[in-house]
């Protein structure tokens, strides 16, 4: 499966490394994954809530949202 197929803002994904099949996530795992792959984070922390990640609520933190976007320019 590609990985950007379960990411709410997979468009914004540049490029596509691992793979997500069921509750097990492949991929290259050097340096901190999840605060630069936030699609990443955002995945598990739904997972774990048993939700979809349509159903996980934004966080309505502007340094939060800023520093998102930023690292997703950077992807």
């Amino acid at each position: 499966t590609n990985a950007t197929a379960d990411l709410r803002d997979g468009a914004m994904q540049r490029t596509a490394e691992g793979a997500v099949q069921g509750n097990v996530i492949a991929t290259y795992m050097h340096g901190p994954a999840l605060a630069r792959n936030p699609q990443l984070a955002d995945l598990l922390l739904a997972k774990a809530m048993g939700i979809t990640l349509a159903e996980l609520e934004p966080l309505d933190i502007p340094a939060v949202t800023q520093l998102r976007a930023e690292r997703l320019r950077r992807s």
